[in-house]
């Protein structure tokens, strides 16, 4: 007998309905997909690389923005032509990503995380068109990677974010190098 029967269970989306009625219900197969790219060149400020392409369905589970070997102090994002900040951002370029910070370095991230952190997909929200994680294409769509004019600019196109400062201005990515990882899953 299980546990904590006196109370309703709640199941995630992709459990809901499984042991529920008279029949056999076969849970979906998902097949998790991994593309990852580059790229070498420069950006003006307010100019986007398109780095993955994404088919309609795919279920975003995962995203990882790496950069280096650049001297410029660029504000980065990662979206969609919809929403330039949808999974990442801001992100400010002064060092590389996985650089740790020292008390005489306080810079990070646009103030909040330490390098290689900031660089990792863990928004999520229902506010808006639902930004983040788990969020759900409907169509064949390019992930891009922005550079922005500045922080709040992250902001732009449905999420809502937290207090950012637009202070922080972007500048020309010049000499270096942004690696994009998109997970997602496609149901098969």
């Amino acid at each position: 007998m299980g546990y904590n029967i006196d109370f309703t269970r709640f199941k995630s989306s992709g459990l809901a309905g499984l042991d529920c009625g008279s029949y056999l219900k076969v849970p979906r197969r998902d097949a998790k997909i991994t593309i990852m790219e580059r790229y070498t060149g420069d950006l003006e400020v307010g100019q986007c690389v398109s780095m993955v392409r994404v088919p309609k369905g795919a279920r975003i589970v995962g995203m990882e923005l790496t950069w280096g070997n650049t001297t410029t102090n660029s504000v980065l994002a990662v979206g969609d032509p919809f929403a330039c900040g949808r999974f990442l951002g801001p992100i400010a370029t002064p060092r590389d990503s996985g650089q740790i910070n020292t008390p005489t370095t306080a810079l990070d991230c646009i103030g909040h995380f330490a390098y290689g952190t900031c660089g990792k997909l863990n928004k999520t929200g229902n506010i808006g068109d639902g930004c983040g994680l788990f969020y759900q294409y409907t169509c064949e769509t390019d992930i891009v990677v922005t550079n922005l004019y500045h922080a709040g600019m992250a902001n732009l196109g449905g999420w809502q974010g937290a207090a950012l400062p637009i202070a922080q201005l972007g500048a020309k990515w010049t000499g270096g190098v942004i690696v994009l990882t998109v997970r997602y899953k496609q149901q098969s």
